[in-house]
């Protein structure tokens, strides 16, 4: 069983647990008629057989989404903490219904709802007594010991189980550096942490930057924490533990290295998101003169789509055009670490994601950029980039 299918197993085990544990509860603290209220005189509404609405008016501890099972002819949110529904009055109750809560089902004052009229309903939320929440924290490679704040619970790639809040995590395994993080664990989320370990072991051969050495014409892996070689176009940039970080909301970022007689090559580079709009960009056959050249964009469209695009201004998003027949759909994930690869040859580009490939297409733009630089971006999302890798095509 490939490590893939076992991750894709315990997220899925993961996921099936967050539905079945046990959800915090709405509580009734009080619902009666409320006379002093005219909003269904006032601004009356009638329901399918034209008689007036009753109004239901709640506030207190009202979560977001709050809404009724039962047909709702009008809604109206008068602040963060009070809204009004009106309902037919056959309706004999009312059953409140909100994403990651119990519903609650609440019968009619006095059995039955009277027409034209304002009732009141005061929520109270109370904590589920079951506060424990499944956690998946995976490395690679796998099975090395997790402590939680000092403490051993477990091994990498195993479920576990924690409460809600900020937790010390220190991950260990022979033969690589410690990682340690402040991790939050947090109802109604998916609690999954994904992490790579550093080899401390030494390096048989370090390759710098545009050095060749057989097939490899550049490799990157950021340890000695400077840029030389680098071109910041726009976005903010900097090489630190040992991986390159983009920490702005720039749209977009671009940073270039390499050479302009680059061509007919293979790009691989290990890709993480933190947080933002989209995803992450590769730029290949980039001219600086005009700042033409290919992108390849994941999670464009709002995180939706894998697309290719060709620009001839990398810093003006407006300059962007989508290269007709190179969409598909791709969605990229807070904190989990991607390898993409981009195989290069003539026009013709070729575009993986953890060896899935996702675009393989002649581009007719490629014909007046069939060498050039390569670069790696982003668009309003903060993103870590390393290992990157660049080889010859023959």
């Amino acid at each position: 069983m490939t490590t893939i299918r076992i991750y894709t197993q315990l997220i899925a085990v993961l996921l099936l647990a967050i539905n079945l544990i046990s959800a915090d509860e709405l509580k009734v603290s009080e619902f009666r008629e409320l006379i002093s209220d005219f909003k269904a005189v006032d601004d009356p509404v009638l329901d399918l057989d034209k008689n007036y609405c009753t109004v239901i008016r709640i506030d207190g501890d009202i979560p977001h989404g709050l809404t009724l099972q039962q047909k709702v002819y009008k809604s109206q949110k008068i602040s963060a903490g009070e809204l009004y529904f009106y309902i037919s009055s056959k309706e004999k109750d009312i059953t409140l219904v909100a994403s990651g809560l119990k519903s609650l089902t609440i019968p009619a004052p006095e059995g039955s709802f009277q027409m034209g009229t304002v009732y009141y309903l005061r929520l109270i939320l109370e904590e589920s007594a079951s506060k424990s929440l499944p956690v998946l924290i995976s490395s690679e490679p796998d099975g090395a010991t997790i402590k939680i704040n000092g403490k051993k619970v477990g091994f990498t790639n195993e479920k576990l189980e924690l409460e809600p809040g900020s937790y010390q995590l220190l991950i260990s395994k022979a033969g690589y550096e410690n990682l340690s993080d402040l991790i939050k664990v947090t109802p109604n989320q998916k609690n999954i942490f994904q992490y790579r370990l550093k080899s401390n072991s030494p390096q048989a051969t370090v390759l710098p930057k545009t050095v060749q050495s057989g097939d490899i014409i550049l490799f990157e892996d950021f340890e000695d924490e400077n840029l030389n070689g680098w071109i910041k176009l726009s976005g903010e940039w900097a090489a630190s533990g040992g991986q390159l970080l983009q920490v702005s909301t720039a749209r977009p970022a671009i940073i270039l290295t390499g050479n302009e007689k680059l061509k007919n090559f293979t790009l691989e580079v290990d890709a993480r998101k933190s947080s933002g709009e989209e995803g992450f960009m590769v730029v290949i056959g980039s001219k600086l003169d005009n700042a033409t050249g290919i992108i390849w964009s994941m999670g464009q469209y709002r995180n939706t789509k894998s697309v290719l695009m060709s620009s001839t201004d990398f810093v003006n998003r407006h300059r962007y055009k989508l290269i007709d027949g190179s969409k598909g759909s791709f969605k990229v994930e807070n904190n989990k670490w991607y390898k993409l690869k981009v195989e290069v040859k003539g026009t013709q580009v070729r575009c993986f994601i953890d060896g899935i490939l996702l675009v393989d297409y002649g581009v007719p733009e490629m014909a007046v950029s069939k060498t050039g630089r390569i670069g790696l971006g982003a668009f309003n999302t903060k993103v870590t980039y390393d290992n990157l890798k660049i080889t010859r095509i023959p």
